[in-house]
């Protein structure tokens, strides 16, 4: 068996869905299969991203499905599946852009962390006339979608939100869609842990302060500190006004956040629109419970309970509470900072994740 295996962007290019392209190539050559790494935006010129960055405007995003191009795209890539070897397999990686039938002796699998339908119920609604092209744009999202999952022989999810939405909105078969995760990119944190610190942290990417949460977590922590005297916040990928308790690192290398991590007791991200989230495993694996809305995939990545807290709530007041009442109980939260650690490394590893794709794929 060989893979053909598509992405958006160089391989090494460590931003390209957080470098799961590269990793997933290394450990498949790794076992032996050989693998190609196919870039998708070869397909496009310099013009399509001029397009795409004014569509963006109008409230589409999603390179692969913008009307007009998901065609275009659609094309290229049966042009290219038309020169690989019978044996090929062909793993599309956050790309669903098949629009046609592949070579019938050639098999294709998608891996998706999330769709695209609920998160835009999440989103705010921008203002007319942009409104009319986001939401002609949504259903051509869904549409896009469906089409390129009946062409898949199965679909892989990282995580059971996405794979419960998939089979019960989309009307694929239970069967066709297998949720294998993804893998931590960081060493589990063995060392003993200090809860005595009321430490919070947050990582985003500055310009996503509003999705990613940080604009409800900062009036949460005002009215937390008030109960929670030395409670301190690190912000990590933005900054802002200075503000006693808060820190911000902003543009600080990779070694500072996995310090954070190590440090912090409360993996705080009470995100409105985040349906992965990296973070909060990554948290987990450093012993740090978690701390977020209940929606997407925060529920299951929090044991339900068992090693993170959540709520429907979306004030300021709720998150305060819930600040207060984790904090309450530093030998709850060691327990649960433990369980969230064993939670990881039992389920979110690379290997573990390609050891179920080849499990279907072969």
């Amino acid at each position: 068996m060989k893979i053909a295996l598509f992405a958006w962007g160089p391989e090494d290019n460590p931003k390209v869905w957080s470098g799961t392209p590269s990793t997933l190539k290394k450990l498949f050559t790794e076992r032996g299969i050989e693998t190609q790494h196919v870039d998708m935006s070869a397909m496009l010129s310099a013009w399509h991203y001029r397009f795409r960055t004014f569509m963006k405007k109008l409230g589409f995003d999603g390179l692969e499905k913008l009307p007009l191009l998901f065609q275009h795209i659609g094309l290229g890539v049966s042009r290219i599946d038309e020169t690989f070897d019978d044996d090929t397999s062909l793993l599309f990686v956050s790309s669903n852009a098949i629009s046609k039938p592949l070579k019938p002796t050639h098999r294709a699998y998608i891996y998706v962390d999330a769709v695209m339908r609920p998160r835009l119920e999440f989103t705010a609604k921008p203002r007319f006339p942009q409104s009319i092209f986001r939401e002609y744009g949504a259903k051509k999202y869904e549409q896009y979608d469906k089409l390129s999952y009946s062409f898949a022989t199965k679909i892989f999810t990282q995580n059971e939100w996405t794979r419960k939405f998939i089979i019960e909105s989309y009307g694929v078969s239970a069967e066709k869609v297998i949720n294998v995760g993804f893998g931590v990119n960081l060493t589990s944190y063995k060392e003993e842990k200090d809860y005595t610190r009321h430490l919070l942290l947050i990582v985003l990417r500055k310009g996503l302060e509003e999705p990613k949460g940080l604009n409800l977590l900062l009036p949460a922590f005002r009215i937390a500190r008030q109960t929670v005297k030395d409670l301190e916040l690190a912000v990590v990928g933005t900054n802002g006004p200075e503000e006693e308790g808060v820190t911000y690192f902003f543009n600080q290398p990779r070694a500072t956040t996995v310090q954070l991590f190590k440090e912090c007791v409360l993996y705080t991200m009470p995100a409105l629109n985040e349906p992965n989230g990296i973070t909060y495993l990554e948290a987990l694996a450093n012993k740090a419970p978690i701390l977020g809305l209940e929606r997407f995939s925060v529920p299951e990545f929090a044991g339900y309970g068992r090693h993170g807290f959540y709520t429907a709530c979306t004030t300021p007041e709720a998150i305060a509470g819930l600040i207060v009442e984790a904090l309450s109980d530093k030998d709850r939260l060691k327990a649960m900072g433990e369980a969230g650690q064993e939670f990881v490394e039992k389920n979110y590893t690379w290997n573990r994740v390609i050891s179920q794709m080849l499990e279907q794929m072969q």
